[in-house]
Formats: C-alpha cells, structure tokens, sequence
C-alpha cells in the first residue's frame, strides 16, 4: 500500500462487534466519524459515551438492500437508540474503498476487513487496540476462543472474526439426480463422477 498517512481509528474485522457493542452497553467501538473512544486502549476503564451515530464500510455481500438493510437499520436503531449508516462499495471496488479512506482520514467507526488487511491495518497503527473491551464483552465470552486467538496480532485485538470456516458449498438440484438416475454424493469422487 505504500506510504499512508493513518489516522487511528476504531475499526474491526466484522460489524459484529458493532453490534455486541451496542447492545451491550459496550459503546466505546464508536464515537463519531472517526473518532476513536478511549476504552478499548484502557482495557475498558474510563469514561465512554454512546454514539449517536456509527459509520461502517462493509462489503457488498453483508447486509445488503436485497437482503433487507433498511429494516435492518430501523430495527439496530429502535433496539439501541443508534443511527447505523453503512457504505457499501461494489465488491470489486471495496479494498481501493477503504484503501482510499483511510488515506483520506475519512474512516468509518466499523472496517470490515481481509486477515491480510486486517493486519496491514493493525500493525501500521491504523486500528484502535480494542482488546480489553472485546475481552470485557460477553458475547466475547461465548465465543471459541481459537477464533479470537486466530486473529490476534502481537497478543492484541482490533476486532472479531466476522465468521468461522466459511468456504465454498456446491448445491445439487435432486430432481435433476433422479432424472438421471443419481444418487445423491457422499463425497468428492461421487460428486465428480455426477458432472
């Protein structure tokens, strides 16, 4: 990415702790636009206070108009006294998106971001330590922690994985296997031998 002027800011690898956040009372992943609160470097100690506003840039495929954004959004602000805006590039323009405002120093409050640039991010100072806040959280306490472990850089968190094993799912349509007298795979060889 070059050189990069970064402005420290509250980002995170996933809305999720947007969310957890807000609905615990955790208020400190957000405090206006770009503005990084203090509990998250203080391990949760010291005075917070609840964002009226949060900014996020998510890619296209995580909550989406499709998918039902705006009730979504209605309900996040019902259920917290909270205006949730997102931004939501075109995929194959998101990282040049993000790239673009952290150069530009108009960062949202919730980044979500690839492991490999949730490291760059991280160890060029860019995101806020937020390791004593996600560790005070409960939903943090239900969480497997070799997820959370699996993302910590130099023993500390910038924010929570947005999912576990995700990968590729292959559907079959079975009225097409029963039209051609298949049976349903059980394993990779089987399905190979269906194409």
């Amino acid at each position: 990415m070059g050189k990069m002027s970064f402005k420290r800011a509250s980002g995170a690898v996933c809305f999720t702790l947007a969310l957890s956040c807000a609905l615990t009372g955790l208020t400190a992943c957000g405090s206006g636009k770009g503005k990084a609160a203090t509990a998250g470097a203080s391990g949760g100690k010291g005075e917070t206070t609840k964002p009226t506003t949060i900014t996020a840039i998510m890619d296209a495929g995580m909550i989406n108009v499709q998918s039902g954004q705006s009730q979504f959004l209605a309900e996040f602000k019902k259920e917290t006294g909270i205006e949730l805006k997102v931004t939501q590039p075109n995929h194959n323009e998101y990282q040049q998106k993000v790239d673009l405002a952290f150069t530009s120093g108009d960062i949202p409050d919730v980044v979500q971001l690839d492991a490999i640039n949730y490291v760059n991010y991280a160890t060029k100072g860019a995101l806020v330590d937020e390791t004593g806040m996600i560790e005070a959280s409960e939903t943090y306490k239900k969480m497997d922690q070799k997820y959370i472990n699996a993302i910590r850089v130099n023993g500390k968190l910038y924010g929570i994985p947005l999912t576990t094993g995700n990968g590729t799912m292959t559907y079959m349509r079975k009225d097409w296997l029963d039209k051609l007298g298949l049976k349903v795979p059980t394993n990779y060889e089987e399905f190979v031998n269906c194409l």
